[in-house]
């Protein structure tokens, strides 16, 4: 199991707040990183969930290779490609989940 003072100790709780269940800071922060997720790729979002739930009862060897399965797949899509024009092009992405 991945326990959370593992995580945090390796800093990947570095952007987490306290909070009481009221909402306040830690909603606003919550809500921040649902929105930045939502921005993304619906494709990649897919893709990405997917290798971390998969990746979870793997062995780290296997959940990599996961990962790069499902980054080889990413790569043949439309919004893909979007994503690289829209950089390319200074400009945000129009995903369209293809």
């Amino acid at each position: 199991p991945f326990l959370g003072r593992v995580a945090w100790g390796g800093g990947l709780g570095g952007g987490g707040v306290s909070g009481g269940g009221g909402g306040g800071r830690a909603g606003v922060v919550a809500r921040g990183a649902a929105e930045a997720i939502a921005a993304r790729g619906p494709i990649a979002t897919r893709l990405a969930k997917e290798a971390v739930w998969r990746g979870l009862d793997l062995p780290l060897e296997q959940a990599l290779r996961l990962e790069t399965d499902l980054t080889l797949l990413l790569q043949a899509t439309k919004d893909r490609a979007e994503g690289v024009r829209a950089f390319l092009e200074k400009r945000p992405p129009d995903f369209s989940g293809e």
